[in-house]
């Protein structure tokens, strides 16, 4: 998983609008859980009703998510090292979002 310090220095500095940070709650029990989706200039929430809280469930459902949003918005994600996020290069396939280490000028 790619370090959140290798990510492009426009992301720390918050400039432009397609820079998104995710993270997972999980409810009571691991019975639930819900998808965060933050993009860090406009502070955007997006909030997602995950499947379940497995590396399979994450890039299906972020990728629902994001589809709705115009792919200039998808530049990078950076997200925690949470093991749900194991299948990170399927979201980047489906989405185009590229992670923190890949070329962030793609899109």
């Amino acid at each position: 998983m790619a370090s959140i310090h290798i990510r492009p220095p426009e992301a720390n500095e918050r400039l432009p609008a397609r820079h998104w940070e995710g993270d997972l709650i999980k409810g009571a029990g691991n019975r639930s859980a819900v998808g965060t989706l933050i993009d860090c200039s406009t502070l955007f929430v997006m909030l997602v009703k995950m499947e379940d809280s497995t590396a399979e469930a994450a890039p299906k459902d972020y990728s629902a998510a994001f589809a709705p949003l115009d792919p200039e918005l998808l530049k990078t994600l950076t997200y925690d090292q949470g093991k749900e996020m194991a299948l990170h290069g399927k979201l980047a396939e489906t989405t185009g979002i590229k992670g923190p280490t890949q070329s962030s000028t793609a899109l």
